[in-house]
């Protein structure tokens, strides 16, 4: 049923905790995983006087990212399931979306926060966008305090 499922992840246990369940689901359907990492572009362009520090620390922050995801990727290959990453710049929702649509993902699967009340109103929510975005289904896991 699910072939392809899209994985966004952040570098955060909160993020990490679809994990379990993405990786029983795709041993189960012998699916695939996109894990995907959008980069928060922290406007370190303008915190910096000096452009080279500034880019830098861009490329720095890059290099993080490139190792999260493939680190992430080669722990899940040890339980013979096909998994390879992306990174992607832009809008979170957006890449999401973007990606989903570009790897013929045919579901998105990834945590949320959950939140309700003035707390969702002032941060929004990127899983809110994607579901009411997404032409396909979307999984989304409340992690458990434990």
């Amino acid at each position: 049923m699910y072939k392809k499922i899209l994985v966004p992840l952040d570098g955060t246990k909160l993020s990490e905790a679809i994990l379990p369940h993405v990786i029983n689901l795709a041993k189960s359907l012998n699916s695939e995983l996109i894990l995907l990492n959008v980069p928060v572009n922290s406007g370190a362009e303008f915190a910096f006087g000096d452009p080279g520090v500034a880019a830098a620390y861009i490329q720095e922050q890059e290099a993080q990212f490139t190792n999260y995801i493939n680190d992430t990727v080669n722990s899940i290959k040890k339980e013979n399931i096909e998994c390879t990453g992306v990174i992607k710049e832009g809008g979170i929702a957006a890449a999401i979306i973007e990606t989903a649509s570009e790897r013929g993902a045919d579901l998105i699967a990834m945590a949320t926060h959950a939140r309700s009340g003035i707390s969702h109103l002032f941060l929004g929510s990127i899983a809110e966008k994607i579901v009411r975005s997404s032409t396909i289904p979307v999984l989304l896991v409340r992690p458990t305090d434990n």
